[in-house]
């Protein structure tokens, strides 16, 4: 079943070399939802998620978040230093969506 409603997708990381090759652990969360936002209430949206759901589906979908995000985060902490690992939120959020 393909759900409309917003997605919260987990994915824990461990062992996250820093600049300073200390090794850290993040838990990082992602929200979403399936079909574009202009329309939710369109019959068009359907089409959007049965395009979904027969090209792509939600086991191929799990397993590209987790490899994307795993990276992502992986190549970001490479340039941030273990003392500034806590404060990278805002940086991290911003670079994930670009």
């Amino acid at each position: 079943m393909v759900s409309k409603d917003t997605i919260r997708y987990r994915c824990p990381i461990t062992h996250i070399p820093t600049k300073d090759n200390v090794r850290v652990s993040m838990d990082i969360g992602i929200n979403f939802h399936i079909g574009r936002p202009e329309m939710m209430d369109h019959k068009d949206n359907n089409d959007e998620l049965r395009k979904f759901f027969y090209n792509f589906g939600p086991n191929r979908l799990e397993e590209l978040l987790s490899e994307s995000v795993d990276e992502e985060i992986r190549t970001f902490c490479k340039n941030i230093k273990v003392s500034k690992i806590r404060d990278i939120k805002t940086e991290l959020t911003t670079t994930m969506k670009e």
